[in-house]
C-alpha cells in the first residue's frame, strides 16, 4: 500500500524501520546532490560512531569477544553454591549500559582545498534524548561555532526538539544555519499533513 500522506511518515519512526530510513535517505541526499555540486565540490557520506548510556535500547553492537554456556552443561555442571545466613532478599535494579551508535551524515567540502563546507545531518532518536542529545548538541555547537554551513533535519515527532533561542513548535523542522548570518538561521517548520519544505543549499556565498 502507498504511503497515504503527502511527506513524512510517522510509522517510520519505529526502532525496526527508522535505521534502514536513516542510512537510505542519507544516501539518497548525497546522490541527489552530486551532479548539482561537481566539480567544484564533493559530497561525502561518513559516520560517527559513539557510545551513549540509555535507559532505553537504541542500538547494541556485538561483544568482540562472548562466553556462552548450553543448557546441557549447566544441568551436568556439579552444583556449588555459597550458603550465607542472611533474611535480606535481592532488590531488581537496571545496570547503564554503554550502547554505540551509529549515524550517517554528510559533508559538502571544497574539491580543492578539502575545507569543509556544509554538514547536512538527519537526526535520529538517539540525538533528541539522553546521552546521546548532550553528545549531538557538543557537536552541533562545534559547528556552529566554525565557518561551516549546517544542515539539520529533523524528521522525527518523538523527543524534544533541539534548542533554537524562540523555538517554533511543529512536528518536523529543517534548519539551515548559514556561518556569515549567524547567530540567525533559516527555520522551515512542518506539520504530518504538509509536504516537506523545499529548501537553498548555501555554499559559501552561492546558494542552490
Amino acid at each position: 500500500m502507498p504511503n497515504p500522506l503527502p511527506a513524512m511518515n510517522p510509522y517510520l519512526e519505529q526502532p525496526d524501520y527508522w535505521s534502514d530510513f536513516h542510512n537510505q535517505l542519507v544516501t539518497g541526499l548525497a546522490r541527489a546532490l552530486v551532479p548539482q555540486l561537481v566539480p567544484k565540490y564533493r559530497v561525502v557520506t561518513d559516520k560517527w560512531i559513539d557510545k551513549i548510556t540509555d535507559s532505553a535500547p537504541i542500538a547494541i553492537g556485538k561483544p568482540d569477544v562472548s562466553v556462552q554456556q548450553s543448557r546441557s552443561s549447566i544441568s551436568m555442571a556439579p552444583t556449588a553454591v555459597a550458603s550465607v545466613s542472611s533474611t535480606v532478599q535481592p532488590i531488581k535494579v537496571r545496570v547503564p549500559l554503554l550502547q554505540e551508535v551509529e549515524q550517517a551524515y554528510i559533508e559538502v567540502k571544497d574539491a580543492a582545498t578539502q575545507a569543509v563546507i556544509t554538514v547536512i545531518e538527519v537526526l535520529s532518536p538517539a540525538n533528541k534524548r539522553g546521552d546521546g542529545r548532550r553528545k549531538y548538541e557538543a557537536k552541533r555547537q562545534q559547528i556552529l561555532d566554525s565557518s561551516t554551513h549546517l544542515v539539520e533535519i529533523d524528521l522525527l515527532r518523538q523527543g524534544e526538539a533541539l534548542p533554537l533561542d524562540n523555538p517554533y513548535p511543529s512536528h518536523y523542522r529543517i534548519l539551515v544555519s548559514r556561518a556569515e548570518a549567524r547567530p540567525i538561521a533559516d527555520l522551515y517548520p512542518f506539520n504530518l499533513s504538509l509536504i516537506i519544505a523545499a529548501i537553498r543549499l548555501y555554499l559559501g556565498l552561492e546558494q542552490m
